[in-house]
Protein backbone atom coordinates (compact mmCIF):
# COMPACT_ATOMS: atom_id res chain seq x y z
CA UNK A 1 0.00 0.00 0.00
CA UNK A 2 1.43 3.40 -0.90
CA UNK A 3 1.57 6.24 1.60
CA UNK A 4 -1.11 8.35 -0.07
CA UNK A 5 -3.62 5.51 0.14
CA UNK A 6 -2.71 4.80 3.77
CA UNK A 7 -3.15 8.48 4.70
CA UNK A 8 -6.48 8.59 2.91
CA UNK A 9 -7.72 5.54 4.85
CA UNK A 10 -6.59 7.01 8.16
CA UNK A 11 -8.25 10.35 7.38
CA UNK A 12 -11.49 8.57 6.44
CA UNK A 13 -11.49 6.64 9.73
CA UNK A 14 -10.95 9.85 11.69
CA UNK A 15 -13.81 11.58 9.85
CA UNK A 16 -16.14 8.59 10.51
CA UNK A 17 -15.30 8.31 14.22
CA UNK A 18 -17.80 9.57 16.78
CA UNK A 19 -15.30 10.61 19.47
CA UNK A 20 -11.56 10.01 19.54
CA UNK A 21 -9.35 9.21 22.54
CA UNK A 22 -5.82 10.57 22.44
CA UNK A 23 -3.37 9.26 25.04
CA UNK A 24 0.34 9.60 25.75
CA UNK A 25 2.69 7.37 27.65
CA UNK A 26 3.59 7.98 31.30
CA UNK A 27 6.11 10.75 32.04
CA UNK A 28 5.59 12.28 28.57
CA UNK A 29 8.52 13.76 26.72
CA UNK A 30 8.50 16.44 24.03
CA UNK A 31 7.68 13.97 21.24
CA UNK A 32 4.64 12.62 23.07
CA UNK A 33 3.34 16.04 24.07
CA UNK A 34 4.02 17.58 20.66
CA UNK A 35 2.21 14.72 18.94
CA UNK A 36 -0.87 14.85 21.13
CA UNK A 37 -1.04 18.66 20.90
CA UNK A 38 -0.77 18.48 17.10
CA UNK A 39 -3.56 15.89 16.97
CA UNK A 40 -5.76 18.08 19.17
CA UNK A 41 -5.21 21.00 16.79
CA UNK A 42 -5.98 18.75 13.80
CA UNK A 43 -9.19 17.41 15.38
CA UNK A 44 -10.28 20.92 16.39
CA UNK A 45 -9.91 21.94 12.75
CA UNK A 46 -12.22 19.09 11.76
CA UNK A 47 -14.68 19.94 14.59
CA UNK A 48 -14.20 16.36 15.74
CA UNK A 49 -14.93 15.59 19.41
CA UNK A 50 -12.02 14.07 21.31
CA UNK A 51 -10.69 13.38 24.78
CA UNK A 52 -6.98 13.83 25.48
CA UNK A 53 -5.49 11.90 28.41
CA UNK A 54 -2.11 11.84 30.09
CA UNK A 55 -1.53 10.05 33.40
CA UNK A 56 1.11 12.59 34.46
CA UNK A 57 1.40 16.36 34.37
CA UNK A 58 3.51 17.66 31.54
CA UNK A 59 6.85 19.19 32.48
CA UNK A 60 6.70 23.00 32.75
CA UNK A 61 9.34 23.28 30.02
CA UNK A 62 6.63 22.30 27.50
CA UNK A 63 4.05 24.88 28.58
CA UNK A 64 4.59 26.74 25.29
CA UNK A 65 2.80 23.95 23.37
CA UNK A 66 -0.79 24.75 22.40
CA UNK A 67 -3.40 22.92 24.50
CA UNK A 68 -0.74 21.25 26.68
CA UNK A 69 -2.74 22.12 29.80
Amino acid sequence: MNNALAYQKIYSRVKEAGKILLATHERPDGDALGSICAMMEFLEGLSKPYLAYCADLSPASFNYLPRVE
